[in-house]
């Protein structure tokens, strides 16, 4: 099975932002679901920016936030946060 075909689910993905650049060069799709308490979703952004534009659609941001709040993020992760972050 080709890489394209694989989504590889890396939790707390946030804070592994190495680990998931690399996937994504590797030609996987990646998975992140994370809380931001031991890091910032601004973070996911920053990747997406550092892959091409093809690659950057193979990344999904789950944010689940301790309250129970869950958001698929796409991009801006940063402002979305803050503003769920007020609701709790």
């Amino acid at each position: 099975m080709a890489a394209s075909n694989q989504t590889i689910l890396v939790t707390g993905g946030a804070g592994f932002t190495h680990t998931t650049l690399q996937l994504l060069k590797q030609g996987f799709k990646v998975a992140i679901i994370d809380n931001v308490d031991n890091s910032v979703g601004e973070a996911v952004d920053r990747v997406r920016d550092l892959v091409e534009p093809q690659l950057s659609n193979n990344l999904d941001f789950h944010l689940v936030l301790t309250n129970g709040i869950y958001a698929k993020l796409q991009r801006n992760a940063l402002s979305v946060i803050e503003a769920l972050t007020k609701l709790h």
